[in-house]
C-alpha cells in the first residue's frame, strides 16, 4: 500500500463498501480496492479513480489532465508527475493511480482496469488509530 501514502499506509486496516457500486458507477476520486489485470490471487490493489469511461487522461507539465481539464489533486504532496501521452479510457474501464505516484504501479503501467475487477470502495482507514482517515472522492477538474 505504499503506493497510496500519505493517504493510506502499508498495513493500515481499511473499511470497504462492497455494495454501493451495485447502485452507481465509480466516481472520479474514489479510492477503490480491485484485482489488477491478470491477477486473482494474493493481495488486491488500492488506488484512486482518475479517469472514467469515455474520458482521456494525460500528464503534462507535472499535472494530470482529464479531457483537457487539469485535475486539482489536493491529496498529492509535492510529487511532480512525469508527462505521459493521452490515454483513452474505454467503456467499462477506469484509469487508476496511486497517491504516491513515485512508487505506484497503476494504469500508467498496466493500463485501464475493468470495472468488473472492483471489489469495493475504500471508505476509511481505521487502524492504527493515528492513521484514521475518511477516504473521500477529492479529485476535481478545473479550467
Amino acid at each position: 500500500m505504499s503506493s497510496m501514502e500519505t493517504t493510506v499506509f502499508p498495513n493500515d486496516l481499511v473499511m470497504v463498501d462492497k455494495i454501493s457500486y451495485d447502485f452507481h458507477q465509480p466516481r472520479r476520486g474514489d479510492v477503490i480496492i480491485f484485482w489488477p489485470p491478470g491477477v486473482t490471487t494474493g493481495d488486491p490493489y488500492i488506488k484512486r479513480v482518475i479517469g472514467l469511461p469515455g474520458e482521456t487522461v494525460e500528464a503534462k507539465g507535472g499535472k494530470i489532465y482529464v479531457n483537457g481539464k487539469a485535475a486539482d489533486e489536493v491529496y498529492l504532496h509535492g510529487y511532480v508527475m512525469p508527462d505521459f501521452s493521452p490515454t483513452p479510457v474505454p467503456q467499462g474501464q477506469l484509469f487508476v493511480m496511486g497517491d504516491n505516484r513515485a512508487v505506484s504501479l497503476d494504469s500508467r503501467s498496466f493500463g485501464t482496469i475493468p470495472t468488473s475487477s472492483i471489489i469495493g470502495r475504500a471508505m476509511f482507514a481505521y487502524w492504527p488509530l493515528q492513521h484514521f482517515v475518511v477516504l473521500r472522492a477529492q479529485t476535481v477538474l478545473v479550467q
